[in-house]
């Protein structure tokens, strides 16, 4: 029977050899790269200048929290890709802003020096009115060590917004 077994694994190995392999049931990875996190219940201003990018950050640098991750790091808002490939998730954020003003939300690679997909804008609804934003991620061809961070603009005028709530979540996709 043991001989059967390494006869079929070869063979096996040898038809999938640059081939691809289906699978007809489920198919269970053990893990993934991936990671959460965000914050809540936050009254941080984000000092902008009219269409001049600003990192969403708190003054101690830890606005961002990751709650669970492999594979990725969050530390002084700024995350770290362990592994290179492909990464997708989402990014929201809620804020208040100034009624009328364009506010542009953006993830920026800081170790390629540019941003990582499409900027995403919403118009701010007043200091009591919480506006939210999300923005789908689609981090292409990153390589370990790649680091973002989220950052945001007033493209009206250099009025700031204040963030309130936000969550992320990034996970890997393929090589």
């Amino acid at each position: 029977m043991r001989g059967i077994l390494i006869i079929f694994l070869v063979a096996l190995s040898a038809s999938v050899a640059g081939q691809n392999i289906r699978a007809y049931g489920m198919v269970r990875q053990a893990d993934t790269w991936h990671m959460f996190g965000g914050f809540e219940d936050s009254a941080v201003v984000i000092s902008v200048t009219q269409s001049q990018y600003s990192t969403i950050t708190n003054a101690a640098g830890d606005l961002w929290t990751g709650i669970e991750a492999d594979g990725i790091s969050m530390s002084g808002d700024t995350m770290t890709i362990d592994n290179a490939g492909d990464y997708f998730g989402a990014f929201s954020v809620t804020f208040t802003g100034s009624t009328g003003n364009v506010f542009i939300f953006q993830i920026y690679n800081i170790t390629d020096g540019d941003k990582e997909g499409f900027d995403i804008g919403v118009t701010g609804d007043g200091a009591d009115d919480y506006v939210t934003v999300t923005k789908p991620l689609y981090f292409e061809d990153v390589a370990a060590g790649d680091k973002f961070i989220m950052r945001c603009t007033n493209i009206d005028a250099s009025n700031d917004p204040t963030v309130r709530f936000g969550a992320y979540f990034l996970t890997y996709l393929h090589d």
